[in-house]
């Protein structure tokens, strides 16, 4: 299938949303899995820069990535140990194990369900919140989310996070009367609910044209 008629049937299928329990599309999943069976080019790449990133910096790390969908971009981590992905659509997980299978990569385990809810019973070298917390709800009003990640990694672990800078005065306004209506963010203020959790920023990159700012901390 060619990409523009992949992107445009993507489009306009039903797309995951935890926040008003809307489970994704089999055309949404199907057309999100067929995303990673492409040539890993530069901008595919850069598009997962969170997990080049921690997979440069840790080795024979376990990973758990929170919003997960597919997983197809999980062939990027070439030094880890294992994954666990974690997705709040059912169909995406279903689709995602199918497309592991396809790529022939063994080191992911895929489990339905939120992040909020999730009780691992181990810790992990990482955690990854790229793509969910930041994107579908606001980071004011989650913090709990934060001391989580902290709790559930080693000793000097590493966590990736994203989170939306305001660009227009408007935008810089809304952060700041309705800070829990809107995934837009203050960066100073973002800055501050790491400290709180106890966490220590290491690395923030922006890059040209992405409306993210990825953000890198360690556990203590």
């Amino acid at each position: 299938m060619p990409e523009s008629q992949n992107a445009q049937i993507m489009d306009t299928a039903t797309k995951p949303d935890p926040v008003r329990g809307v489970d994704a599309s089999p055309e949404y999943a199907e057309g999100y899995a067929r995303t990673h069976i492409i040539p890993q080019t530069f901008e595919y790449r850069l598009g997962y820069i969170w997990l080049l990133v921690i997979d440069s910096l840790l080795k024979d790390y376990v990973l758990l990535d929170v919003g997960c969908g597919t997983a197809g971009y999980h062939r990027l981590a070439r030094n880890c140990k294992r994954i666990v992905g974690l997705d709040y659509s059912k169909t995406m997980i279903e689709r995602g194990r199918v497309l592991l299978s396809e790529l022939g990569l063994k080191s992911t385990e895929m489990i339905c369900g939120t992040f909020e809810g999730y009780l691992p019973t181990e810790q992990f070298d990482a955690v990854n919140l790229v793509g969910s917390i930041g994107r579908y709800t606001p980071w004011p009003g989650n913090e709990a989310a934060l001391e989580k990640v902290r709790i559930i990694l080693r000793p000097g672990g590493m966590a990736s996070f994203a989170f939306v800078r305001p660009r227009t005065v408007f935008q810089f306004l809304k952060a700041i009367l309705f800070p829990r209506r809107t995934v837009v963010i203050r960066e100073t203020r973002f800055k501050r609910m790491i400290q709180r959790a106890k966490l220590e920023l290491v690395l923030s990159i922006d890059i040209p044209g992405s409306m993210n700012t990825y953000v890198f901390c360690r556990s203590n």
